[in-house]
């Protein structure tokens, strides 16, 4: 789920760059829906904090850190990803809503 969630972060990161002509700070800007694939983005939320590092006019970086676990992601705006994890392959059902 979370992997699901920075990828759609990063998705609307670039819409959001498309419409006001910059990247955002506050992730509360990107109206992202409330549910994804995978689950409950709140739920999500109780397990990570997702918060933006780094903006600059062609670039950004989001770091998702654990709230009781010591698990790390970045993600920038060209959709790379480093965790200090193996990452999971995406779910069948988000690969079935992206198609």
């Amino acid at each position: 789920m979370l992997v699901e969630a920075l990828d759609r972060l990063v998705r609307y990161q670039h819409y959001f760059h498309d419409i006001h002509g910059r990247f955002t700070r506050d992730i509360s800007r990107l109206s992202l829906p409330s549910r994804l694939a995978s689950g409950d983005f709140e739920q999500l939320r109780r397990n990570f904090e997702i918060s933006v590092i780094e903006v600059q006019p062609k670039r950004f970086l989001l770091l998702a850190t654990g709230v009781n676990h010591t698990d790390r992601v970045t993600i920038d705006e060209s959709h790379r990803l480093h965790a200090n994890f193996v990452v999971p392959p995406p779910t069948r059902a988000y690969l079935v809503e992206e198609a």
